[in-house]
């Protein structure tokens, strides 16, 4: 592609000259206000963002607390099973023993 000659760089500067001037005083001053509402906004999501973080952060606190809590319970109903099933277990052999002294009885 051919490097631009000067007539050409000076028609797009006049180009560019015209745009400018078009821009009224009024317009060229709703642009810094525009630029403080994005600015604004920004902070605002940003603001909003924290608390979400915040509120996420205490949630997940929450669930580890309760997550803690279940498997403390679990734990116990586990041991309390394993000593139900002790109980059981010794309640057989009396049983079993009983039924033997019982046909011991019997047979003599």
């Amino acid at each position: 592609m051919a490097a631009p000659n000067l007539s050409q760089l000076s028609q797009s500067l006049h180009a560019v000259k015209d745009h400018i001037q078009d821009i009224s005083l009024h317009d060229a001053l709703d642009i810094p206000a525009a630029i403080v509402n994005i600015v604004n906004t920004l902070m605002t999501m940003n603001a909003t963002l924290v608390v979400i973080t915040r509120r996420l952060d205490h949630n997940e606190q929450g669930m580890d607390a309760m997550i803690g809590a279940i498997t403390t319970r679990l734990d116990q109903n586990d041991q309390q099973m394993g000593n139900m099933n002790a109980a059981l277990g010794n309640i057989a052999n009396g049983l079993n023993h009983t039924i033997q002294r019982i046909f011991s009885m019997a047979a003599k």
